[in-house]
């Protein structure tokens, strides 16, 4: 009788441990596969997301505090005596089991898309037809008629200064990604004047979830941050608020720095030798930070280098300041345009026309690089970029058939 109720409190407190420690393991693991799965997709551009820097996600260990618990259950059942009494249980010195770990969503990317200064490389840099594409698979859905279009089904904000980005001209790529995927989905498809409406009609629907702000000041720029979370969430004031945020992006930060540059010098206090940068670096992350987290969205910011080497953004997102400060790390990308070669020396008649020809090829595509910062990307050492193409469409090299 002795040894019967023994093994019973030790199969029972055994049980015990093993089913919480199983399940915190389980959970653990189907939360970071999960959140490994939504790294890998988060822009839908699988060049791209390789090349996004996240946090690492651990599994979490029990504490000294839980082992010892874990030994205090665990020991008794395998040393009992039939000789020994039985311990009795007691809520007073029981310990409790350990606490399941708390789930802290990942926080999304923070990315810093950079380009040379123009006194150092002319041509358009690409930036902008990055972010169509971006966009693009952003507010697309997942299918369209029964075709996969992959896209996210969500919404994107952008502040847009310099009124770079056009809406007749995403309407544009939107369209030809639709059309193209329709395409390669079925090579017999044909696009009769039902499918046409269908399209049109995705198209008006998925734009209406794309919002441009155009602030013409440093202070109109934060002051619509401020604002930002109070507009998206009204649901009178847009057709959005059912879809989730996957970008805020703030295009040419470049433009705000004579502004910041120039209200510095108007400053008397003790604060006018601060770095005029920093202050302002320090006052737009913590914003950018805030929504980021409360939106759970990504933040996106393209700039002109003020110099050439070494590049940098003209604002960075600052690692320190007021404020939440930064879960993720921000991965920095410089977009250029594939330059053409100069001629090479003792070329003959025929070499340089077949070069001509070649070139003339390489320009009409519109080929932009993208590459990355830094010696380690993603976590480990990889492939630190790829080309994407601009014509009636954008699509990453390789697939043509998108551009």
């Amino acid at each position: 009788m002795l040894m019967d109720g023994a093994e019973r409190l030790g199969e029972r407190l055994l049980g015990e441990v093993e089913g919480e420690g199983l399940s915190s393991l389980l959970n653990s693991l189907r939360e970071l596969t999960t959140s490994q799965k939504d790294q890998k997709a988060y822009f839908g551009i699988p060049e791209l997301d390789a090349l996004i820097r996240w946090p690492t996600i651990s599994i979490p260990q029990p504490g000294p505090a839980s082992l010892s618990a874990l030994q205090h259950q665990i020991e008794p059942s395998s040393t009992l005596q039939p000789s020994l009494p039985i311990p009795q249980e007691s809520n007073a010195t029981a310990a409790a089991p350990p606490a399941p770990p708390s789930k802290k969503p990942t926080q999304p990317p923070l990315l810093e898309l950079l380009s040379p200064p123009p006194s150092h490389h002319p041509s358009p840099s690409g930036k902008t037809s990055l972010l169509y594409l971006i966009t693009t698979l952003t507010i697309l859905p997942p299918t369209f008629l029964t075709t996969p279009l992959h896209g996210k089904n969500s919404t994107i904000v952008i502040f847009d200064p310099l009124s770079h980005f056009h809406i007749p001209r995403l309407t544009e790529i939107v369209t030809h990604y639709i059309t193209t995927a329709l395409r390669n989905h079925d090579k017999e498809f044909s696009i009769d004047n039902d499918a046409k409406s269908q399209i049109c009609t995705l198209v008006k629907t998925s734009l209406t979830h794309v919002h441009i702000v155009r602030p013409q000041s440093w202070s109109a720029l934060l002051e619509a941050l401020q604002g930002l979370e109070a507009y998206l969430f009204d649901p009178k004031r847009h057709e959005s608020a059912h879809r989730a945020v996957r970008a805020v992006v703030l295009e040419d930060l470049q433009v705000w720095r004579w502004g910041v540059l120039a209200e510095k010098e108007k400053e008397t206090n003790a604060n006018a030798n601060a770095n005029a940068m920093s202050k302002a670096s320090s006052t737009l992350t913590p914003l950018l930070t805030s929504l980021s987290r409360t939106l759970q969205t990504a933040i996106i910011t393209t700039s002109q280098s003020p110099s050439a080497a070494p590049l940098r953004p003209a604002i960075p997102l600052s690692l320190s300041g007021p404020g939440p400060g930064l879960e993720s790390p921000v991965t920095r990308l410089v977009v250029t345009r594939v330059e053409v070669l100069k001629f090479g020396e003792g070329m003959g008649v025929g070499e340089l026309e077949r070069e001509r020809e070649m070139r003339r090829e390489v320009v009409r595509r519109g080929r932009f690089a993208v590459e990355g910062m830094g010696a380690e990307i993603g976590g480990r050492e990889r492939a630190r970029g790829f080309v994407f193409r601009v014509g009636r469409g954008v699509g990453v090299e390789g697939e043509e058939e998108n551009v």
